[in-house]
């Protein structure tokens, strides 16, 4: 069980992890402020994989994450033992990962390689930072961190195999309003209730 977000004198609803799954709308934006296991929701991610295996929905969703998530015990390097982020590592359903380190889910690192889905590694504590302006309402988070680096948009853009290279909008734009150049992130997350 889980509840959704609440605003000021709403009662949380308790709904069940399927339902949860049901949520996860094709092309959504997920994310997870996890490391490790740490934090992350190993009951509706296996229910939002069991949802995808049985109806092929959702698909083509984006993950931004701040650090590799599975279990470290249970992990084989053959990836057929898997926890954590590896119920996203499905053909169809995961298309873009978002993250500040991400080699650690073995399945999701072999799709970025064998260019199956687009990926951008951007700070980890840059990941951290957007969770924080989410949170505030705002759609996403302005930052100088990674000017004049890998993450710039002006070199590689934080974008990490050759698919995104070719097909991948980046999520970073270089932006000037009255003052110093700043990075542009926004992602597009939502809050959900």
């Amino acid at each position: 069980m889980c509840t959704g977000l609440v605003g000021p004198g709403e009662m949380a609803k308790i709904i069940t992890v399927k339902e949860a799954a049901e949520l996860v709308q094709d092309g959504a934006v997920i994310g997870s402020a996890v490391q490790g296991m740490t934090g992350w929701p190993e009951e509706i991610g296996l229910a939002i994989e069991n949802r995808f295996m049985e109806t092929g929905h959702p698909s083509g969703i984006t993950h931004i994450h701040e650090a590799g998530q599975r279990d470290f015990g249970r992990m084989s390097e053959d990836g057929k033992t898997c926890r954590g982020e590896c119920a996203l590592a499905h053909d169809g359903l995961l298309s873009c990962s978002i993250h500040g380190h991400v080699g650690c889910s073995f399945k999701v690192t072999k799709q970025i390689v064998d260019n199956k889905i687009l990926a951008h590694n951007i700070p980890l504590g840059v990941v951290g930072q957007i969770w924080r302006e989410v949170g505030r309402g705002f759609p996403g988070l302005l930052t100088k961190v990674g000017l004049g680096t890998f993450m710039d948009p002006r070199y590689d853009g934080a974008m990490v195999n050759e698919k995104t290279k070719k097909e991948g909008k980046g999520p970073l734009k270089i932006l000037r309003q009255r003052g110093p150049l700043r990075l542009s992130l926004w992602p597009d997350i939502k809050r959900t209730s």
